[in-house]
């Protein structure tokens, strides 16, 4: 049987692309821009489901970055050097000390999982991953380095610019996802604080 022109109305899978933009029909398989693939975010950020592999890299990041901390802790030497410096009157409690370093690797692991999947696909969300991962690593490794250069002026500057790192993240977060920024919040404030008690660790002894 054929078919006359105008006989049979057209289905929207029939359509042409003009056409269809002309007479309100959304397009299927993409746009001009993206080569008519439709590319989708995998973890979108409003999602509310538990991801699986964010989850496994947060995870495994505490790991790493924990045992990292451990196996370059200062030698005995350095912890000599540390005992005999004068100390801030501030000087915080060992429980709290011990508090915050347990809660410090549960707020970088909820940042972590967070930015790969709540910050907005893309670039923001490249940068908020890899800060959180930058950030991770020098808090792992600091203590070594600056128990074995025993310079204090470098442990200022060093602090600063680790703090510097932590506010930026501080920022992102805020703008892109708030529930972060408040999670991270605590740890913005102990960084903040170390920074000046390392001030004034210098001052003490220089």
């Amino acid at each position: 049987m054929r078919a006359f022109p105008g006989r049979y109305p057209e289905s929207p899978s029939t359509v042409s692309g003009p056409l269809r933009r002309a007479r309100g029909v959304a397009p299927t398989s993409g746009t001009p821009q993206d080569g008519g693939v439709s590319r989708r975010d995998p973890f979108p950020a409003d999602t509310t489901t538990v991801q699986s592999r964010p989850l496994a890299v947060a995870l495994g990041a505490c790991v790493v970055f924990i045992v990292v901390g451990t196996l370059t802790g200062g030698d005995q030497a350095a912890l000599e050097w540390y005992g005999e410096l004068e100390r801030p009157e501030f000087q915080p409690p060992t429980l709290l000390v011990l508090l915050m370093s347990a809660l410090y690797y549960i707020i970088m692991g909820v940042v972590l999982y967070r930015a790969q999947v709540h910050v907005p696909s893309g670039p923001i969300r490249r940068l908020a991953v890899a800060l959180t991962l930058v950030i991770m690593g020098v808090n792992a490794v600091w203590n070594a380095v600056f128990m074995n250069l025993q310079v204090l002026e470098a442990a200022v500057v060093g602090m600063s610019a680790f703090v510097g790192l932590v506010l930026w993240l501080a920022v992102i977060l805020f703008r892109k996802d708030r529930a972060s920024f408040w999670i991270l919040l605590p740890y913005v404030a102990w960084a903040l604080y170390d920074l000046l008690w390392s001030v004034q660790l210098w001052g003490l002894n220089r």
